[in-house]
């Protein structure tokens, strides 16, 4: 799953040449911070892959509940073979549910997990070409538009990202990674609520 940029590495960028471009990507920054500090949150996604074969395609649903800086309770599952997956991180220890049961996740599990979905990363990729595209409604909500691109093999994804006006909040994100094969398209949607609580497993 492709996630949030850091917001510290973010500002490092603000000493680009152009003042729309530094403006910009201050203004991305402080939507991440926001996002950052928002408190518990549920982060829905679904990443499509398709191919060349007309009608081949999967699709790999998540949801992980986040409590920063530690916390987080996710499940996946495959749209093809209904393969899913459960997963718990909490107090820095990793568990996973096999036949049934929660067994500990190894070390280099946990890491990747924490990145993916703890740090502010994006698949651990810095975001480029980030653009303002002003505001626009979604549904009845005032939003503001980003672009931006996540590297990505063989082709970057470019995502657009709705962000709530009066919160800085994000509340949608759209990925497309066209290619000659195939591609991907992601959607991801955010939910915040302080009830969101992660327990470890029994």
């Amino acid at each position: 799953m492709r996630y949030l940029p850091t917001a510290l590495a973010l500002a490092t960028l603000l000493a680009a040449p152009s003042l729309a471009y530094a403006d910009c990507t201050a203004d991305f920054a402080a939507v991440m911070q926001a996002y950052h500090d928002a408190g518990p949150r549920k982060v829905e996604t679904e990443l499509t892959f398709t191919t060349s074969k007309p009608g081949e395609s999967s699709t790999r649903t998540s949801v992980a509940k986040i409590v920063l800086p530690d916390a987080l309770d996710l499940h996946s599952e495959d749209s093809g073979n209904r393969n899913h997956s459960d997963a718990i991180l909490i107090g820095g220890k990793g568990f996973t549910k096999v036949d049934g049961g929660w067994t500990a996740l190894p070390a280099e599990a946990v890491g990747e997990l924490r990145m993916l979905f703890l740090a502010d990363g994006f698949m651990g990729e810095e975001p480029r070409n980030i653009q303002c595209l002003g505001g626009k409604k979604l549904g009845h909500k005032p939003v503001s538009v980003y672009s931006f691109e996540i590297p990505g093999s063989p082709k970057a994804m470019t995502v657009m990202f709705y962000v709530d006006t009066s919160t800085k909040r994000p509340l949608k994100a759209n990925g497309i990674a066209a290619m000659q094969a195939g591609g991907e398209d992601m959607k991801v949607s955010y939910t915040y609520d302080p009830k969101i609580k992660v327990v470890a497993p029994n």
